[in-house]
């Protein structure tokens, strides 16, 4: 082994020179990374939007080669990160795509796609190393009829939109936080109707938007268009 690859080198060598040597090349590096994530976050602004924004800051980590639950909690027993979906062909993984990828391929690299939401429910609660992405109606407490609870199995994370995700700053998807747009990762649902007057479609459109049909939209844990949304401080023990 050469003097210059051996480690004692970091002991005996000056230290001008191991600065030279080490910090340079790491700084150049990061300040490319830095840049990187810089165009990244002007580009996806001006052709997305803030919404990507927020999903580019939530994928940050993930960008720094965080794939594993050791790089964020160093004594964690958990292994590698794996993110699971509901269908390869559903709408959440479409979201995932436009608006948090900016149109980038989600990665094959521990990330799949299920069949259905019950199974990516049923996948975390029996996979600790696992998280899961489907739409909050899933995750309701259907026991709780204030809708302020979610489901015993598994654990609903909370999603910050800063740079810097603090318990402050980061929300769990309540409906007020929905309301209000504290929690970033949401988006409208839209209802378009091609045809006639007076048909099936409108008929079951109306329903939706009347004091009934809303009152169900709401009862199922995402936000009505027409209906107040109840608004109650909740704080996590």
């Amino acid at each position: 082994m050469s003097k210059q690859n051996s480690p004692l080198v970091l002991g005996t060598e000056r230290i001008s020179k191991l600065l030279t040597q080490y910090a340079i090349p790491a700084i150049i590096a990061m300040t490319a990374s830095s840049l990187y994530n810089m165009a990244d976050s002007i580009f996806i602004g001006h052709g997305v939007g803030p919404l990507a924004i927020s999903g580019l800051a939530l994928t940050f980590p993930l960008m720094n080669l965080v794939t594993s639950w050791k790089d964020i909690y160093p004594d964690s027993r958990l292994k590698d990160i794996s993110v699971v979906f509901d269908n390869p062909n559903s709408s959440t993984v479409r979201f995932a795509t436009d608006s948090i990828c900016g149109g980038k391929s989600l990665s094959t690299t521990n990330v799949k796609a299920l069949r259905t939401n019950q199974q990516v429910i049923n996948y975390v609660a029996q996979t600790p190393d696992a998280i899961g992405v489907i739409g909050v109606n899933w995750l309701g407490n259907r026991s709780d009829t204030t809708n302020l609870s979610f489901r015993d199995e598994v654990r609903v994370m909370s999603v910050s939109a800063e740079d810097i995700a603090t318990p402050e700053n980061s929300y769990k998807p309540y409906q007020a936080y929905l309301y209000y747009g504290d929690y970033p990762l949401a988006r409208p649902i839209y209802i378009l109707l091609n045809d006639p007057r007076s048909t099936l479609p409108w008929g079951f459109a109306s329903f939706l938007t009347s004091d009934r049909g809303q009152r169900i939209i709401l009862k199922s844990g995402l936000v009505p268009a027409t209906q107040p949304v109840r608004i109650v401080s909740v704080k996590d023990e």
